[in-house]
């Protein structure tokens, strides 16, 4: 038994084969995220006891809703307490972020995109706090502190 036959006209053919080439070359002029060895646009803290050492690692998609952390040693609370994070303004003033989650990786969803969460803090600060409750106002001094960093290209001056 013969096959069926598909006609498919020599130009036809010839379009599927130059687009199948050159797609993969065009690809990355086109592509959203970072080029090669480039960060990602966002906001980074890395947050230190007072003694120094490393407690928290904060970060964020410039436009993205959700603050990833990472807690490189493991922190014992009390039951009943939790950790919770907060943005510092320059006027010292602190607006709340949410509860740090207790594992080794974690989340806290945003209210807004973090370029707007963010948007005017120089730092961010960690206290104990009660668990299950959204704090208008640090209990205590903050337990880990930190400074908010910004990854992404300025602007050139204006000359």
């Amino acid at each position: 038994m013969k096959p069926p036959h598909f006609p498919v006209s020599a130009g036809a053919l010839a379009l599927g084969i130059a687009i199948g080439l050159a797609l993969p070359l065009a690809a990355p002029l086109w592509r959203s995220g970072p080029t090669d060895g480039e960060l990602p646009e966002g906001y980074v803290g890395v947050l230190a006891a007072p003694e120094g050492s490393t407690g928290i690692v904060v970060s964020a998609a410039r436009h993205g809703r959700v603050l990833d952390t990472r807690l490189p040693v493991p922190v014992g609370m009390p039951d009943g307490r939790t950790l919770y994070l907060w943005a510092i303004e320059p006027t010292g003033a602190v607006s709340p972020v949410g509860p740090v989650p207790p594992q080794a990786a974690g989340r806290i969803p945003l209210s807004d995109p973090a370029e707007s969460v963010f948007a005017t803090a120089v730092g961010f600060g960690v206290t104990v706090e009660r668990t299950g409750e959204s704090p208008e106002s640090p209990a205590g001094a903050f337990v880990y502190r930190g400074v908010c960093g910004r990854l992404w290209r300025a602007a050139a001056p204006a000359a």
